[in-house]
């Protein structure tokens, strides 16, 4: 598994276009693995509810961690991602 992925060329994943703005940061977190996996996983299984679940997850069952400096932001989540139109 590579540790930072290498974003693809512009228009080639027009999603990822937009989130990825040379941002060292978003590379580096787990966020952007995550939306490669949901990438991938429309293709196998375009009916899976994957991305749903994990929306519920991080949105209504991530703890509350602000007293460790630990959030959303920390795994590199994107402003508006909840609201991409895959």
């Amino acid at each position: 598994m590579t540790e930072q992925p290498k974003k693809p060329k512009m228009g080639d994943a027009p999603l990822f276009d937009q989130a990825w703005n040379n941002n060292a940061h978003t590379l580096a977190r787990p966020f952007i693995g995550l939306c490669l996996i949901h990438f991938f996983l429309q293709t196998i299984n375009p009916t899976s509810s994957w991305w749903q679940r994990l929306t519920d997850l991080l949105l209504n069952e991530f703890p509350d961690l602000t007293h460790l400096d630990i959030d959303l932001n920390a795994m590199g989540i994107i402003e508006g991602w909840n609201e991409w139109k895959w």
